[in-house]
């Protein structure tokens, strides 16, 4: 796996000084994420950079939760019922393909639909650079009553990210050991919202797979993601602090499973994640590897 050096590693910055440099940004911004339109249809694609990685600069594919989320979710928004009709994503299952090197060349990502309703549906799509595919996902929405001056907003010109974050400066901390795992505190801000002004379906599944690194003996430096699935149950309104509890479920020698919640203030799920990981290889002159 490919690895970026973190411009957050010695820094001094507290959380006041993150959330001004974040201000004005979105989680698409955030990310890389970049949107075109051609013959109608708009594309969705995302550039490789430091906002992929963690504290210790090891490369967090859950990252790619934001580019697929967006991109899957296009067909079921487009095609919804009526224009005051809103989505939400109800399930988001993101697989990872081993070693891939996600930093060559910018990221793609495609979709389509495998089932809908006027309920909601189900859509399957992947992300893909100059390497190969690095991701195949599903996703299921459902159709949501909105009020009668919605007209389905959507970012359709991202911006551009902020080569100096990294995941520490996009949710202003680290996660911290407990005895169980890990956990993160995440006060629901503007910039890691949605157009409906709740936090980002993306942005949920990036801090499951983030927190869940860190509940691992190695943190992310030593563990790469296999697979995600994530169950989003309720939104997290602007200005609530979201807790992220990451408790190892088992961890061997090779493998190893975390499952994550996602709290409001008042105790009330907002997502329940499972994350799987793999061991990372060591290289075969690495100074740690045994001789014997």
């Amino acid at each position: 796996m490919s690895i970026l050096a973190s411009a957050a590693s010695g820094t001094t910055e507290d959380s006041a000084s993150f959330a001004g440099r974040l201000t004005g940004h979105s989680p698409l911004s955030l990310f890389g994420i970049t949107r075109t339109s051609a013959d109608g249809q708009h594309g969705t694609g995302m550039n490789p950079g430091p906002w992929m990685t963690d504290d210790g600069g090891s490369l967090r594919p859950g990252s790619l939760a934001v580019l697929l989320d967006l991109e899957l979710s296009s067909p079921l928004f487009t095609g919804r019922p009526s224009a005051r009709a809103g989505l939400a994503t109800s399930e988001l299952s993101i697989d990872f393909v081993a070693d891939a090197a996600l930093l060559e060349g910018p990221l793609t990502a495609t979709a389509s639909v495998i089932q809908k309703d006027e309920d909601g549906g189900l859509v399957r799509g992947q992300a893909a650079n100059d390497g190969g595919i690095v991701a195949i996902a599903t996703l299921a929405g459902r159709y949501l009553k909105m009020a009668e001056d919605y007209r389905g907003a959507v970012d359709l010109n991202p911006g551009r990210p902020d080569p100096s974050l990294t995941m520490r400066q996009v949710f202003t901390h680290l996660p911290h050991v407990t005895a169980q795992g890990a956990a993160l505190s995440v006060l629901s801000s503007p910039w890691l919202a949605n157009p409906r002004g709740v936090m980002h379906g993306g942005i949920l599944a990036v801090l499951a797979e983030y927190v869940a690194s860190s509940a691992l003996d190695g943190g992310g430096g030593a563990w790469q993601p296999s697979s995600l699935r994530i169950n989003y149950l309720r939104p997290s309104p602007l200005g609530e602090v979201v807790s992220v509890r990451a408790v190892r479920i088992q961890q061997g020698r090779k493998l190893a499973l975390v499952k994550v919640e996602t709290l409001r203030p008042d105790g009330k799920h907002i997502t329940s994640a499972q994350v799987s990981f793999t061991r990372k290889s060591v290289p075969a002159d690495s100074p740690g590897r045994s001789r014997n």
